[in-house]
C-alpha cells in the first residue's frame, strides 16, 4: 500500500500563535525574525504558480516587509546552491493589509528570480531593512505586527520531485536503496526483538 499525502492550501492560520516557528527577538520591534520548515513538508510544498498569500497588521504606516523563501539549505549534498530568495513589501498604510506573492518577486541577491517551490526548505518573515539594508534604508519603526491566514492561492497541485536526490539522481535507483535500507532495519528490529524476548 502506498501512502499518500494530502496536500494543503493553508500553511498557517495563527490560530496556536506561533507554534510551528522558530522566533528570534520577537519583542524587538527591528530585528524580529519568524522561520518555519512547513513548507518543506510534503503536505505544505507550494503548488505550480500559486501566490504565497497572507493577512498582515501593522501599527504604524511606511513599514517594509521581507518574506523570505530558502532553498536547499542543508541540502549542499545533492549539487544544487542553496539560495535565500527574497520579497520586500511596501506597507504604505498601517491597519490590516492583504498581500499575495508571485514566485517572480522573490529574488536571489544576484536578481534571480524563484521557479519552483519544490526545493524550498524554509519561510522567514522580519523587516526588511534587516535583510536589504542597501535598498530599504529604514528600519521597522512599529510593533511587531500580526499575521494571520497564511496561504498558497491559485496554482495547480503537481508531482514534487524527490528534493533529497542528488542532480542527476534516478528516482528509481534512489528509491531502490531507500527500500533495500528500510528493509535492512526492519529485519535488524525484528531480530533485537527477538533476542530480547531470550
Amino acid at each position: 500500500m502506498k501512502a499518500t499525502v494530502k496536500r494543503q492550501r493553508l500553511i498557517d492560520d495563527f490560530a496556536h500563535g506561533w507554534r510551528d516557528w522558530a522566533r528570534v527577538a520577537e519583542n524587538n520591534r527591528e530585528h524580529w525574525n519568524f522561520e518555519t520548515h512547513k513548507i518543506n513538508d510534503p503536505a505544505f510544498v507550494g503548488p505550480k504558480d500559486a501566490k504565497l498569500a497572507f493577512k498582515i497588521t501593522t501599527t504604524e504606516p511606511g513599514e517594509t516587509l521581507a518574506v523570505v523563501i530558502d532553498t536547499d539549505r542543508w541540502r549542499g549534498y545533492t549539487g544544487r546552491k542553496p539560495t535565500q530568495y527574497v520579497a520586500l513589501v511596501k506597507l504604505e498604510t498601517a491597519g490590516t493589509q492583504s498581500v499575495a506573492l508571485t514566485m517572480k518577486q522573490f529574488k536571489s541577491e544576484t536578481g534571480e528570480a524563484l521557479s519552483s517551490y519544490d526545493f524550498a526548505t524554509s519561510l522567514i518573515l522580519t523587516p526588511g531593512q534587516k535583510l536589504r539594508p542597501k535598498t530599504v534604508k529604514l528600519p521597522w519603526k512599529g510593533q511587531v505586527p500580526k499575521f494571520a491566514n497564511l496561504r498558497w492561492e491559485g496554482g495547480e497541485f503537481t508531482p514534487r520531485p524527490r528534493p533529497y536526490l542528488k542532480t542527476g539522481s534516478a528516482t528509481a535507483d534512489a528509491d531502490a536503496v531507500f527500500r533495500d535500507e528500510f528493509d535492512r532495519a526492519v529485519d535488524e528490529s525484528v531480530e533485537r526483538e527477538e533476542q530480547d524476548r531470550e
